[in-house]
């Protein structure tokens, strides 16, 4: 039942972020009480203008306009043709813009490229063993693989008891159980060395991993 569920929320997920890819931010929106982008957003704090930025899944394109409105030197990748265009309108007024269609298993960049590599709630492929060789490939010596993993609602309204419901289904629900298995389970070996930042917010905080290669 657990496996078959999971492949109804990935059918669900690739659809909403392929043919349905116009709803995307409507319905990040409306689970988040409109903080989505904003959760995304905070991942800045970890970048410079003086760094090579590297974004995996831009989506509809609000961390790389958020960051090409402060001139940073920022590549986002996407193997989604809708995201593409709909991203590429929204950045269309900056010049610098530079999105790639690619496959996350197949990234057309040099090695020892960039400083960050950052990825917003990214979908499982982040624990496979030849992704995380293929982003330590691309990262410059002490770079850092950057991750905003999932939300962890504290908060006792019911609409924090609903959300924490529905990020428990969707596997956004990160708890400190689930940070510390992840670490004790060694998910990250490619790395010399993976924490967790939790940045709390009202009633509720965001969970961001790094990696340092």
């Amino acid at each position: 039942m657990g496996r078959l569920f999971q492949k109804m929320m990935s059918f669900l997920f690739f659809h909403l972020y392929h043919n349905f890819a116009w709803a995307y931010d409507i319905v990040a929106n409306v689970v988040s009480s409109g903080k989505w982008f904003d959760w995304g957003k905070s991942l800045s704090e970890f970048v410079s203008d003086d760094l090579t930025i590297l974004e995996l899944g831009f989506g509809t394109g609000h961390f790389q306009e958020h960051l090409l409105k402060n001139d940073f030197n920022i590549i986002g990748i996407d193997e989604s043709s809708s995201m593409a265009k709909i991203s590429r309108r929204r950045l269309k007024t900056y010049s610098h813009a530079r999105l790639v269609r690619a496959n996350v298993l197949n990234l057309p960049f040099l090695s020892n490229q960039f400083d960050r590599i950052i990825a917003i709630f990214p979908s499982e492929y982040v624990f496979l063993t030849v992704y995380q060789e293929e982003i330590c490939k691309l990262l410059k010596p002490d770079g850092c693989f950057i991750i905003l993993l999932g939300v962890e609602f504290t908060g006792n309204s019911i609409r924090d008891k609903i959300y924490r419901m529905i990020y428990s289904i969707t596997g956004q629900q990160i708890n400190p159980n689930i940070a510390r298995a992840i670490l004790d389970q060694n998910q990250f070996s490619r790395f010399k060395n993976v924490s967790f930042v939790d940045k709390k917010l009202n009633t509720h905080k965001l969970i961001i991993l790094i990696a340092e290669k």
